[in-house]
């Protein structure tokens, strides 16, 4: 089956994904968009979506609805079984004046309806009323996720358009596994006061359809990293005040490990669907892959026929050169996003600037970066970084902690299990607030970590909130200690090391299968490893297979501190050397 791809909709299908899986508020989608914006190959992915995860999946076209509800009820009938719905089959019987058995198939479908509706229009409200009560009753009694793609909104009989809006968007409020999808070129309105905040609605910008290489391959990354992201309004409106405010030029973004550097650019590649590149530390040659990939990323998008052939000697001149085609080509500002400059190998650039990025920058482009604040760069050049915002200064601290309280708050509110094991460890919401924020240090990597464990009961025994772990690196600390890592007595403690530090020690994402020959142990234990430590894993498919890497650099440099190492008495020369030696064997093997 062929993937499909959409340059400026991965945040769509992320928010899909939020909203059938109950991680948001919502259970209505409104998708608004002319003929021609992809709208069609969104819901394609959606019912892909849906089938990956077993949900039950409802697609109506409307387009060739012109027979009204019958054609509407039996589009469910057909995709649901009729035997989810023996209420319906009881009101329908009496009013057909046939018998309905249940137990064969397709006993009622759209003539039955037809027949029951096909009366006088007092008599067909009544009906009407009976039959929508037993479905939704039915709908209700179903076990499983429940999502109906409705397309082509504007061309339904404005009949099925009335009930949509009047029965079933208000229906679904009372349905909480029953999540709808209307798309078209005219929609619901959005500021229905029965539904209306139960909805979402999404005008999509025109589609742009590109090869999976470039469109796929940090489009995971991107959705993990601005996951339920919040705040940080003062880093976008300075990002946007330097791009509007100039011709070209470098906006660097700087700040400690864990402060959402990463999530900031995710969140603006997301909104603004810009051309990106994400670093993920000991990628080897990394600065031949980023021009490589960033002039296929210019080719695709302006049309332009920049040549990228491999010579290390013409890297700055070959990216100068697609960025001025770029430029010539280009009605708007070309803004390009280049995340963790302090994971790219220095020794890839041959004393160049990092990734040879060349000053000054042709009209119109502009590159917005990140790295950590004390990572020294080779930024030499004629005012190369234009601007820098660090994370850290003093005058975005009442920013930065509203924007934690603010996340706080709202895990808070989404989750009652989480509101439950406060109950528990602290006198009242307010105060849990005010000491995990304090705790955070301003780290949301800190609270994407501790939110779960104490929503998962790992506190809950503590009579003081002062008993959590304050900061990321005590943090680190404390699981290590929980896991019993500093305890030789703990179960399969030495597999458990040798798993974790294979996977920090690799670059790349790799496989249970591969883990358990590096640590010559069955899949089953290794798989036994990776879901004790999964909350600081990233989670990836690639090419069918399920593979693992450390979610963030700062557990790698924890795991990797002298203090750490030598508390666990492992040598990590050894291994290396088994990582190597496993993987000569699959050469020699081929």
């Amino acid at each position: 089956m062929k993937k499909l791809h959409l340059e400026n909709q991965t945040d769509h299908l992320e928010r899909f994904k939020q909203i059938i899986t109950g991680q948001a508020s919502e259970q209505i989608l409104l998708i608004q968009a002319p003929s021609g914006f992809g709208k069609s190959t969104l819901l394609t992915l959606f019912k892909r979506e849906c089938q990956e995860k077993k949900f039950f999946v409802v697609p109506i076209p409307l387009k060739g609805a012109d027979n009204g509800l019958p054609f509407l009820f039996d589009c469910v009938f057909q995709k649901l079984g009729q035997e989810h719905f023996p209420n319906f089959a009881d009101k329908l019987e009496p009013i057909v004046g046939r018998g309905v058995n249940i137990s064969k198939n397709w006993t009622f479908g759209r003539q039955q309806i037809e027949i029951a509706l096909n009366v006088d229009d007092s008599t067909r409200k009544y009906h009407l009323m009976e039959l929508q009560q037993a479905f939704f009753n039915d709908l209700s009694r179903i076990s499983g996720r429940i999502v109906f793609l409705i397309d082509d909104f504007e061309f339904a009989p404005t009949e099925i358009q009335n009930w949509i809006e009047s029965a079933l968007l208000m229906a679904t409020g009372r349905i909480s596994h029953l999540s709808v999808v209307v798309a078209g070129q005219n929609i619901p309105d959005s500021n229905n006061v029965d539904w209306g905040d139960l909805s979402q609605c999404l005008k999509l910008k025109p589609a742009i359809e590109i090869s999976h290489k470039y469109s796929s391959r940090f489009e995971s990354i991107i959705a993990e990293k601005s996951e339920n992201f919040i705040g940080r309004v003062y880093v976008f409106n300075a990002i946007s005040q330097f791009i509007n405010s100039r011709e070209s030029g470098y906006f660097l973004l700087t700040g400690n490990p864990g402060m959402g550097k990463s999530a900031i650019l995710a969140q603006w590649v997301k909104e603004h669907q810009c051309i990106a590149y994400f670093n993920v530390k000991k990628q080897t040659d990394k600065a031949s892959q980023f021009i490589e990939n960033i002039i296929e990323q210019l080719n695709l998008r302006y049309n332009i026929k920049a040549d990228f052939n491999g010579n290390r000697n013409e890297f700055s001149s070959l990216l100068l050169s697609a960025l001025k085609l770029a430029s010539q080509k280009s009605e708007e500002k070309i803004v390009i996003v280049i995340d963790a400059l302090d994971e790219v190998d220095p020794f890839s650039c041959q004393g160049a600037n990092i990734l040879f990025l060349s000053a000054p920058l042709p009209k119109n482009v502009f590159i917005i970066m990140s790295e950590r604040r004390d990572t020294p760069f080779q930024l030499s050049g004629e005012e190369l970084a234009h601007e820098i915002l660090s994370l850290l200064d003093s005058k975005y601290e009442g920013d930065t902690n509203q924007d934690i309280r603010n996340y706080i708050k709202e895990k808070v509110n989404k989750r009652e299990t989480l509101r439950k094991q406060i109950e528990i460890i602290s006198t009242s919401i307010d105060e849990f607030i005010d000491v995990i924020a304090e705790k955070s240090e301003k780290n949301f990597l800190y609270l994407r970590h501790v939110l779960p464990d104490i929503e998962g009961g790992v506190y809950q025994n503590i009579t003081k909130l002062d008993s959590i772990p304050k900061g990321l690196q005590k943090y680190y600390k404390a699981h290590w200690e929980r896991m019993g890592m500093h305890d030789k007595s703990t179960p399969n403690r030495i597999i458990k090391l040798n798993v974790i530090y294979h996977l920090s020690e690799s670059y790349r994402a790799i496989s249970r299968e591969l883990l358990s020959k590096y640590v010559e142990q069955p899949e089953i234990i290794v798989q036994d490893v990776i879901d004790e430590w999964i909350q600081f894993l990233h989670k990836l498919i690639i090419q069918e297979e399920t593979c693992y890497k450390i979610y963030h650099q700062s557990f790698q440099d924890f795991l990797h501190e002298e203090e750490t190492v030598k508390a666990i008495g492992s040598d990590l020369r050894k291994i290396k050397k088994r990582k190597a030696d496993v993987l000569l064997e699959g050469i020699f093997d081929e």
